[in-house]
């Protein structure tokens, strides 16, 4: 999939370096592994497939160029990376490979494991925006400010006063 279809003009710098196709192709990789993993956890593989699919794929080159042109005949990136792996396959194995899964999943699941650092990251913005906010709210705790109620006018009340009540207050 082009990087073009990952890159967002809003994107932190470090989220622009980390989402590109090579992370796509690394999060479907992570996915179908899992998955075979599991299958094999509960007896819809021979023991031993999941982790010779994982020895095989791991050090498998993916043709980064084939899998972009495949997303237009295949209309996903999961079309393509599933041909890709299955041929890296041996035989035996290549039956199991994304076995009972949809390009949806796939993808979906990819997506997640590539936002999943993005999450951690705007959670740790989030609570430095926090600490920045309690600390602006407690230096104005008596600052005087309109009151609201019902999107009307009130008597006027201390930001501080609305800190400690909260939104609903």
């Amino acid at each position: 999939m082009p990087d073009t279809l990952l890159r967002h003009p809003f994107m932190s710098q470090s989220a622009l370096t980390q989402s590109n196709t090579p992370a796509l192709v690394e999060a479907m990789l992570a996915f179908e592994l899992a998955l075979a993993e599991a299958q094999e956890e509960r007896g819809a593989m021979p023991e031993g497939a999941s982790e010779a699919m994982r020895r095989a794929l791991e050090v498998h080159a993916f043709d980064l160029e084939a899998l972009a042109a495949g997303v237009a005949s295949g209309g996903n990136a999961a079309i393509p990376f599933v041909k890709q792996a299955r041929a890296a396959l041996p035989n035996e194995l290549k039956r199991y490979f994304h076995m009972g899964a949809t390009s949806q999943d796939v993808i979906d699941s990819a997506l997640m494991l590539l936002l999943k650092p993005r999450l951690a990251a705007l959670d740790a913005l989030l609570l430095r925006c926090r600490t920045a906010a309690i600390t602006l709210m407690q230096a104005h705790e008596q600052t005087v400010m309109v009151g609201r109620t019902l999107m009307q006018q009130a008597l006027p009340i201390t930001f501080g006063s609305r800190w400690r009540t909260g939104p609903s207050g």
